[in-house]
């Protein structure tokens, strides 16, 4: 009661001399909130950084398909310009060499590069009709015995939905027509430099191994033909 009216008194007294009333100091946080305070500070920190690498990592992702679409345009160009290539026929143990480019989204083939630009000529097969592009000797034209002589790391096949178009090509172009046409497809195949050098390597080792063996069917692991191949006096 005594200190109800002191502290009413005291109020009065400061109003009646035009002196402010004392601020109450600040309320100090106890320890939990201290602790709640800093994991929340904590939590927000480490969102942040979490952020950073998805965001590095998608940066880094469109430089790297930048680099390799730079890469590949050489082989894109190269299809599109043309080369004489050997077709390998289906029913028949006959080779064909023929002419062939890719334009407006289709393979055209000719007998002679000069007849390119008469239609009446052209033979052509649409780009979209393409399920799939293969290296190597996978198809069953190119298993054939007739074609046992061609190297594998020259060969490649566009399958088709009911057939496959099979391709004996040049050692110093095979790159850029299996590159440029895996660029070239609607779906462009997962096929990157990489992988198509260590494809090649294998299949030239697995065909140095076959022969070397004697065997015709054999298919060894990519560890077996290396041992092979280091340690064979056929190889050195």
């Amino acid at each position: 009661m005594l200190k109800c009216i002191r502290s009413k008194f005291m109020h009065c007294l400061r109003e009646s001399l035009g002196e402010e009333e004392e601020e109450l100091p600040e309320k100090q946080p106890n320890m939990f909130e201290m602790m709640y305070s800093e994991q929340v500070s904590q939590k927000q920190a480490e969102s942040k950084d979490a952020s950073l690498p998805i965001t590095q990592f998608c940066r880094e992702r469109r430089e790297a398909a930048h680099v390799l679409s730079v890469l590949l345009q050489p082989c894109v160009l190269y299809v599109q310009y043309g080369e004489y290539l050997v077709k390998c026929n289906k029913d028949s143990s006959g080779r064909i060499r023929k002419f062939f480019r890719v334009r407006e989204n289709s393979l055209e083939w000719v007998s002679n590069h000069r007849q390119v630009d008469n239609p009446k000529k052209v033979q052509r097969y649409s780009l979209s009709g393409v399920t799939g592009l293969s290296y190597g000797k996978t198809s069953r034209v190119l298993l054939k015995k007739y074609n046992a002589s061609l190297e594998p790391w020259r060969c490649f096949s566009l399958h088709l939905s009911h057939r496959s178009l099979d391709f004996y090509v040049p050692e110093e172009s095979v790159r850029f027509w299996v590159l440029g046409l895996s660029r070239s497809l609607p779906s462009p195949s997962p096929l990157t430099i990489g992988l198509f050098f260590w494809r090649k390597l294998k299949l030239i080792l697995q065909a140095l191994f076959t022969k070397a063996a004697n065997q015709t069917t054999l298919s060894p692991s990519f560890a077996r033909c290396v041992t092979s191949y280091a340690s064979s006096p056929l190889f050195t």
